[in-house]
């Protein structure tokens, strides 16, 4: 089901706004998938603002900073729980691991993004 609606809005995004006719289905078409691209993209936005603290909280651990790390694996652990999928990229970036296509193998859209953002703020000098 997502490959196909990931197929589907391709597909419409190559379809051009209106017939020759004048036919403007396709053009609604393409604007209401333009419309939920536009809403996941807010979300996601969103998701991303709401965990800053935490990925700088790990970031901070992942540089010698323990002061937090129980409070965060305890977080994760409710994180996990709501169907986050953390934990584990989080547990291997304490270790070492930076290898962004590791990390975020096996993970949602969100999930992976929210990996490569910790990625991003443990590159930062």
């Amino acid at each position: 089901p997502i490959l196909a609606g990931v197929q589907f809005r391709a597909l419409c995004a190559r379809l051009p706004q209106t017939l020759p006719d004048g036919d403007s289905a396709i053009a609604a078409v393409y604007q209401l998938v333009q419309q939920e691209k536009d809403k996941k993209e807010q979300w996601l936005a969103e998701v991303m603002e709401h965990f800053e603290p935490l990925l700088q909280d790990i970031a901070a651990i992942a540089n010698g900073n323990e002061e937090k790390r129980e409070s965060i694996e305890q977080r994760l652990i409710q994180l996990e729980e709501n169907n986050w999928r953390l934990s584990e990229a989080v547990q291997r970036i304490w270790s070492g691991e930076r290898d962004a296509a590791v990390l975020t193998a096996g993970l949602d859209a969100q999930d992976s993004a929210l990996i490569h953002r910790l990625l991003e703020i443990l590159a930062q000098p």
